[in-house]
C-alpha cells in the first residue's frame, strides 16, 4: 500500500448556467437555485466566486484510499463472537487543508453492528472528539446493511495530528449481534467511506474483508498475571467504549491492565481487572520540578554538565532527599489506587539524550570513585569516565537503581498495603545494563519489586536466565503485537495460542504481558482466552508444576509439567506450516484427555497429533 495521502487528486466538474441545461449539471439538479441569487451565495457550497449567465467551475476533491483501517486488515479483519472489538480508523486530515464536518461511514451486513467510537484526547482544544450516530438499517451499493457515522465535532487538521500518530485515529467497535442467531458464514466485508466540508470532499468507497471466530471463552487466572498494556486507554473520550475494552479483556481471560485512570482502577474491579499504574519521572507524572526549584543545588548534573530541572540527584535520591520522591509517588497512589505500581525502565545510563538518574554532581562522581577505588588524583568528568571507565560506571548505576527500587518498594507497601510495585525492562543479558540501565541480578538480590516484566522476543534462555536471577520474583515475558507503530502498513502479525502458551510456560509461574491493545484483533484476544481458561483450570500446577523436555523435542515445542498428581503434556506449532507431532504419553503420569478436544487418552499411549501454524495441543494426565 502507498503511504498515505498518494493517491489524492483533484477533480473539475463545469456546472451550466441558469438558461443551459446539460449532464453535467444533473448532479445539482435537487438543489433549487434563486434566479437572482449568485453561486457564491450558496448555503453549501460557499463562497465561490461566480455569476448567473456565466460558467463557473467548482472543484471537489476526491480521495482514494485515504482512510485506512489499521493494522491494515489482510487477509482479513478477525471479530471473536461474544464481545465487541476495536478497530483503529487512521482519519489524519490532508496537509494544509481545514477538514470541516468530518464524517467517517461504516456500513455492515445487519447481523452486525458498530457499538459505537472514541477518539482520544478529546478534551483538548483542537482535538475532535470522533461521535458515533446509529442511522439503521439502508441499501448499500444494492444491499441492505446496518450504518453508522462517526463524527468529528472539531476540525480535523493534520499539522495536529502530526503532533504524535494517537491524534491521527479512533477506534471504532463491531461486534456480532448473537440475537441474530448462529451465522450462515464465518466470512462476510465492511464498507466504509468519508466526506468532509460539506460534501466538498469526498471518499471513495472501501471494503475489507471480516472473518468470524468463536466466542470468547477465557476465565481469568487467580494468581498467575495476564497483562494487557492498555494503548493509550485512559486518554480515550467515550467511557462506554473503554468498558467495552475491559468486558472484551475478562472474556479473553486477562487480570490486569496497564493505565493511569482512577476510572480504570474502579470500573477495572467490576470486570477482574486489576490496573497497573505506570509511573515516572516525567514533569506529567511524578513531578520533582518544583522541589527542585526551591532546592536548586539538589539538581541531577547532566552528562553535558547542566542541571536539570526535572532530575533530583542520585545520591540524595538514595539519601536524605528521598522524602520528596515519596511524596510525589504518594500523590499517584492517592490519585488512581492501583493494585501495582510499575516503572518502566529502559535508560541506558551512558546515553546522552538525559538518562534520568545518572548524575555527574561532586557527590555522585565521590560516590563513583569509592565505589571503583580509583585514586583521589585520577580526574573524573562525563567524558573520562566513558571513555576509561564505561564498564564501571555501568555497573554502578545498575546498583544504584536496584537500590532505588528497593526503596520505592518499601514505600508502596507502607503507603498503600496491598499493593504491589513492578519492574518492566529488557531481559537480563550482557547488554541490558547498558543499553537499559538494568541488571536483574541486583533486583534479585535486595528482592527489590513484587514482579517483573521484560521482553520481547523468543529468546528462550534469556527468559530462563532473567527467572533464575529474580529469585522467585514472578516474571512476565512480553508478547509484542506487531505492528505498532501506525505508519506501517504490513498486516498485522496475531499472537498465537502456541505462542501465548510457549511464554506461560517460560515463566515458570509468573504469566505474561501483551503489548499493546491497539495492534490486536480477534485472533489474538481468541488465543489468549484459549490459554487463560487452561491456566485458570492448572493453575497450580502453572504455579507450582516441575517442567522437564520431551524426548526428541525442543522446549519451545514440547513441554511437560507436573505437580506430581496432574501432568500436562504441551505440543506447541510454533512455526508457518501445518506439522504432525508424535508423543509418546508418559506411562506413569495416568490416562486422561486433550484439553480442548476432549478426545481421551490412556497412559503411555502414543499419539499423532496435527497442528496447524500457531495451534497448541495440552494433554491432562491425572493419577488417581
Amino acid at each position: 500500500m502507498e503511504a498515505p495521502g498518494s493517491h489524492l487528486k483533484a477533480e473539475s466538474w463545469k456546472v451550466a448556467t441558469a438558461d443551459t441545461k446539460d449532464a453535467t449539471s444533473a448532479a445539482f439538479d435537487d438543489v433549487a437555485w434563486p434566479m437572482a441569487q449568485k453561486v457564491g451565495d450558496h448555503p453549501q457550497l460557499g463562497s465561490i466566486v461566480g455569476e448567473l449567465g456565466r460558467a463557473v467551475v467548482l472543484r471537489r476533491t476526491l480521495l482514494w484510499e485515504k482512510t485506512r483501517i489499521w493494522p491494515t486488515p489482510e487477509p482479513a479483519y478477525y471479530l471473536a463472537r461474544g464481545s465487541a472489538q476495536h478497530l483503529a480508523v487512521i482519519t489524519d486530515g490532508l496537509p494544509g487543508k481545514k477538514l470541516e464536518g468530518w464524517i467517517t461511514y461504516i456500513a455492515t451486513p445487519p447481523e452486525f453492528e458498530v457499538v459505537g467510537s472514541s477518539g482520544f484526547y478529546g478534551n483538548n482544544a483542537r482535538q475532535p472528539k470522533f461521535l458515533c450516530t446509529q442511522l439503521g438499517l439502508r441499501e448499500v451499493n444494492g444491499k441492505e446493511m446496518r450504518v453508522a457515522k462517526v463524527a468529528a465535532d472539531k476540525p480535523v487538521l493534520a499539522e495536529w495530528v502530526r503532533r504524535h500518530f494517537i491524534f491521527s485515529l479512533f477506534d471504532l467497535f463491531v461486534r456480532y449481534r448473537e440475537q441474530a442467531g448462529e451465522p450462515k458464514t464465518t466470512e462476510t466485508e465492511f464498507l466504509y467511506w468519508a466526506e468532509g466540508n460539506g460534501g466538498n470532499v469526498t471518499e471513495t468507497v472501501q471494503r475489507f474483508k471480516v472473518r468470524l471466530l468463536p466466542k470468547l471463552a477465557g476465565r481469568q487466572p487467580r494468581k498467575l498475571t495476564f497483562q494487557l498494556w492498555g494503548g493509550w486507554f485512559g486518554n480515550m473520550d467515550d467511557l462506554a467504549m473503554r468498558e467495552e475494552i475491559l468486558k472484551c479483556a475478562q472474556a479473553a481471560g486477562f487480570n490486569d491492565i496497564v493505565d493511569f485512570d482512577r476510572w480504570t482502577s474502579d470500573t477495572g474491579r467490576k470486570y477482574g481487572l486489576s490496573l497497573t499504574h505506570g509511573i515516572n519521572f516525567r514533569p506529567w507524572n511524578m513531578k520533582l520540578a518544583p522541589y527542585l526549584k526551591e532546592h536548586p543545588d539538589e539538581r541531577l548534573i547532566t552528562r553535558k554538565a547542566q542541571p536539570d530541572d526535572s532530575h533530583l540527584c542520585m545520591t540524595l535520591l538514595l539519601g536524605e532527599s528521598w522524602p520528596a520522591v515519596e511524596s510525589e509517588l504518594k500523590k499517584c497512589l492517592d490519585r488512581s489506587r492501583p493494585g501495582t505500581v510499575d516503572i518502566d525502565y529502559e535508560y541506558g545510563p551512558l546515553k546522552t539524550d538525559g538518562p534520568p538518574h545518572s548524575c555527574y554532581c561532586p557527590r555522585c562522581l565521590a560516590a563513583f570513585r569509592e565505589y571503583a577505588k580509583l585514586a583521589p588524583d585520577v580526574a573524573l568528568d562525563p567524558r573520562i569516565i566513558k571513555e576509561n571507565h564505561s564498564a564501571q560506571w555501568v555497573d554502578f548505576m545498575a546498583r544504584r537503581v536496584a537500590q532505588m527500587f528497593a526503596k520505592f518498594k518499601e514505600a508502596v507497601h507502607r503507603l498503600a498495603p496491598g499493593t504491589k510495585f513492578s519492574i518492566y525492562s529488557g531481559y537480563q543479558t550482557l547488554a541490558n545494563p547498558e543499553m537499559y540501565g538494568i541488571d536483574w541480578r541486583y533486583i534479585g538480590e535486595l528482592q527489590a519489586c513484587d514482579r517483573a516484566g521484560a521482553g520481547y522476543g523468543e529468546p528462550e534462555a534469556d527468559i530462563y536466565r532473567t527467572v533464575e536471577v529474580l529469585k522467585g520474583i514472578p516474571l512476565l515475558p512480553g508478547l509484542l503485537s506487531v505492528p505498532y507503530d501506525t505508519t506501517v502498513t504490513t498486516p498485522r502479525t496475531p499472537i498465537t495460542k502456541a505462542r501465548a502458551l510457549r511464554h506461560l510456560l517460560a515463566s515458570k509461574g509468573g504469566g505474561f504481558l501483551v503489548y499493546d491493545r491497539h495492534s490486536l484483533d480477534g485472533r489474538t484476544w481468541y488465543a489468549i482466552a484459549e490459554v487463560s481458561r487452561l491456566a485458570a483450570a492448572f493453575e497450580e500446577v502453572f504455579l507450582k508444576g516441575k517442567p522437564s523436555a520431551m524426548a526428541g523435542m525442543d522446549i519451545t515445542l514440547g513441554q511437560v509439567l507436573s505437580d506430581g498428581r496432574t501432568t500436562l503434556v504441551c505440543v506447541m506449532n510454533q512455526g508457518s506450516k501445518p506439522a504432525e507431532y508424535t508423543i509418546k504419553l508418559p506411562a506413569d503420569a495416568g490416562a486422561g484427555e486433550e484439553f480442548y478436544s476432549g478426545k481421551k487418552v490412556a497412559a503411555g499411549e502414543q499419539v499423532t497429533r496435527a497442528l496447524e501454524p500457531g495451534d497448541a495441543a495440552v494433554y491432562v494426565l491425572n493419577l488417581h
